[in-house]
């Protein structure tokens, strides 16, 4: 890749214009392609940065959403106490976020909202993230407990609840 050094003598016989224009075209030769090296080193870093910020899980996405919304109404139901905590948009739906407390009991829950995925949760307080559609009501409805013949049922109006249908009405 690199020439050797130039022999001195060689320089008698040649002219000066034609051995400066070559070490001026390999100089510039070998610049333009360590910064271009350097270039897309940096661009790859900053984009592996930029990617590993972003928010993965459904928690940390609607933890991470604005604007949030927190309606701070609660449920007593018999299997558990749930309010709701947080309703975000999100870019393709509504997050949920619930705060479970468990009886005294220690009875395990468990809650399920249409169009999202049903857990178990652990018996004592937990946060449930969930995502649904939007819809033109922005009235769900959720199922709480976990024995699928005698679910308690709860309303969550959002409208009601003063959320703003920017982020639960579909457009």
């Amino acid at each position: 890749m690199s020439e050797g050094p130039i022999d001195l003598r060689t320089l008698a016989d040649v002219e000066e214009p034609d051995v400066v224009r070559e070490a001026v075209r390999t100089f510039r030769r070998k610049l333009l392609t360590r910064y271009l090296w350097l270039t897309l080193a940096i661009a790859l870093v900053a984009g592996a940065i930029w990617w590993a910020a972003q928010p993965s899980s459904l928690g940390e996405r609607i933890d991470a959403a604005t604007p949030r919304y927190a309606p701070g109404i609660t449920w007593h139901t018999k299997t558990a106490d749930i309010g709701l905590a947080d309703v975000t948009r999100l870019r393709d739906g509504v997050g949920l976020r619930f705060v479970v407390v468990a009886p005294a009991d220690g009875a395990q829950n468990c809650i399920a909202v249409p169009a999202s995925i049903d857990r178990d949760f652990p018996a004592e307080g937990f946060d449930a993230y969930f995502e649904v559609p939007r819809s033109t009501t922005g009235v769900l409805q959720a199922q709480i407990g976990c024995d699928p013949r005698s679910p308690e049922t709860i309303t969550i109006d959002l409208p009601s609840m003063h959320v703003d249908d920017t982020v639960w009405k579909e457009s």
